[in-house]
């Protein structure tokens, strides 16, 4: 394997502050595994050559269907999961006629517009921090996030700045930046700037009206895994 790919590979965890045991990675034998599996691992790879979501069953069917070992080795990145959705409204910008209404970026403010969370489905939102294999080493390590089809990931909704904030991997630690937004970023509650927030397992990012937790590998198959049993519970 080369070089810059296995560096890739070691930052692709999300690493603690507790002590964590290393990732066992299964033989090659293994790591193709049954068919049905295979099939799902390609249809992870075949989700990032283009921006935007994981296919949220898709990774809800390899949880279920592997180990974590399997599951960790298969996703090998961190993950933005949608958590909630802020009440709020937009408010139109200083921008005049027609076209300014519609390219501007709205503002965003607090209230109780229950209207805003019709139809949203944020906690099936999984964007996978990950690449299309082919790019060069600075673009595998940052990720860019705004509401324009040259952002890495895409909110395409009005709160969202074209450039919003990009998250950039410095040795081993996932980092959030802002990029000048409107609506702003948050890391817990606690707005950013344009300096870097690392981020850590669990973390609660917000994006404008967007609320998203920061998981590794891991803790996402161990999500999947309770939201499908929660499914099946309230299917019978």
């Amino acid at each position: 394997m080369f070089s810059w790919l296995r560096r890739i590979l070691r930052v692709s965890e999300v690493p603690r502050r507790s002590t964590q045991s290393p990732v066992v990675r299964p033989s090659r034998a293994h790591a193709r595994g049954p068919g049905a599996t295979q099939r799902l691992i390609d249809s992870l790879d075949d989700l990032v050559k283009a921006p935007g979501k994981g296919c949220y069953r898709t990774l809800v069917e390899l949880a279920t269907t592997s180990t974590k070992d399997d599951f960790i080795y298969a996703v090998h990145c961190p993950a933005f999961v949608g958590s909630g959705i802020r009440d709020g409204e937009l408010e139109r910008g200083a921008a005049s006629g027609r076209a300014g209404k519609w390219q501007s970026t709205q503002m965003f403010t607090q209230s109780k517009i229950a209207e805003l969370l019709e139809g949203a489905s944020i906690e099936q939102s999984i964007f996978l921090l990950r690449k299309p294999m082919g790019l060069s080493l600075s673009g595998l390590r940052q990720f860019t996030i705004g509401r324009t089809q040259d952002n890495d990931i895409l909110m395409n909704d009005f709160a969202i700045s074209r450039s919003h904030a990009v998250v950039e991997i410095r040795g081993e630690v996932y980092y959030v930046k802002d990029l000048g937004s409107s609506n702003g970023t948050y890391v817990n509650g606690k707005l950013i700037d344009d300096r870097g927030t690392p981020l850590e397992d669990g973390d609660i990012v917000r994006f404008a009206r967007y609320e998203f937790q920061f998981l590794s590998a891991g803790a996402l198959y161990e999500l999947l895994r309770q939201r499908s049993v929660a499914e099946n519970d309230l299917a019978t």
